[in-house]
């Protein structure tokens, strides 16, 4: 049972960064402010206890390599993220991240550089 778990680890502080301690997520015990919840609380985390991880296999770089930014001005181009970003390092990929569903392609403010 989770209480048992809980025991195992010997933390009952556990709840805070499951993945990074244990190596595994488990939504109901991150939900719970103890970490003893046995039903789901609401809906979304019974969807996340149901939900399987499929990578996508289109995305390219490695995400511990990758520099998320947002609140990015609406000129920015992906010329313009890669230049501010080369004065850190040697940027492998970079985009900005557009709204498809706009006739113009606008930007959605939001940007990753890749090292």
């Amino acid at each position: 049972s989770r209480a048992d778990l809980r025991k195992e680890r010997g933390d009952s502080r556990f709840w805070a960064p499951l993945a990074c301690d244990w190596g595994f997520y488990e939504p109901l015990m991150s939900g719970s402010i103890d970490g003893t919840d046995e039903m789901p609380h609401d809906r979304a985390v019974a969807r996340a206890m149901q939900a399987k991880y499929k990578p996508n296999e289109q995305v390219k770089g490695d995400p511990k390599a990758t520099v998320f930014v947002a609140r990015l001005s609406p000129n920015t181009t992906n010329d313009t993220l890669k230049a501010a970003f080369s004065r850190l390092g040697r940027v492998v990929r970079c985009r900005v991240v557009r709204d498809i569903g706009q006739p113009i392609r606008a930007s959605t403010g939001l940007g990753m550089a890749s090292y």
